[in-house]
């Protein structure tokens, strides 16, 4: 039984098709379950969240449970990767991503990898000398994070994109008209 638990139950290898990029596959899984769920999570401080930027979400408890379906997730992370294009980033441009781990997190993943880039995750609750030197130290010019992080650091170097409501809520406003319903993943993602 130990052997069985150890081994058989644990043998979650599976193959991965390296020709495919991730941004790729999630559009291909979007395509399978477009109303699936996708993410639960807790919605920590409603007023700061990048999920808040539309009704889209559903309460499904009354501790704050939430969650979103793969049409929701890959249109929150189309928005974010357009404005991300739109701020220049391209293909392997680092953007440190500095938020605790929540569903706007897999939304700002998600919307850095479908705009090319490389994120760089940076713990909030790093001390501030560590979160510089990680930032310089990997040329990051851009940091995607919420209102209560960004006014934490001062480097002259770095852009700050803070996913605060209401940036995001006009954000949405603006793009929702043009957006298509599926990103076009740039072609050095294809």
């Amino acid at each position: 039984e130990k052997e069985q638990i150890l081994t058989v139950f644990n043998d979650t290898r599976s193959e991965f098709p390296r020709e495919k990029s991730i941004p790729k596959l999630f559009v291909e899984q979007v395509e399978r379950t477009l109303d699936h769920i996708a993410l639960i999570g807790q919605i920590q401080n409603p007023k700061a969240q990048f999920t808040n930027i539309q009704d889209s979400f559903r309460q499904t408890n009354t501790f704050g449970e939430i969650y979103l379906t793969y049409k929701e997730l890959n249109n929150k992370s189309n928005q974010l990767a357009y404005l991300l294009i739109d701020k220049g980033i391209k293909t392997d441009t680092i953007v440190a991503l500095m938020m605790e781990r929540s569903i706007d997190m897999i939304v700002g993943i998600l919307g850095i990898l479908k705009a090319g880039g490389a994120y760089l995750p940076v713990d909030p609750e790093y001390p501030e000398e560590r979160i510089k030197y990680m930032l310089e130290d990997s040329n990051t010019r851009l940091l995607v994070t919420l209102s209560s992080h960004s006014q934490t650091l001062s480097l002259s170097h770095l852009q700050t994109l803070s996913l605060s409501h209401s940036i995001t809520l006009s954000l949405y406003r603006l793009l929702t008209s043009s957006l298509p319903h599926f990103f076009t993943l740039p072609p050095w993602l294809m």
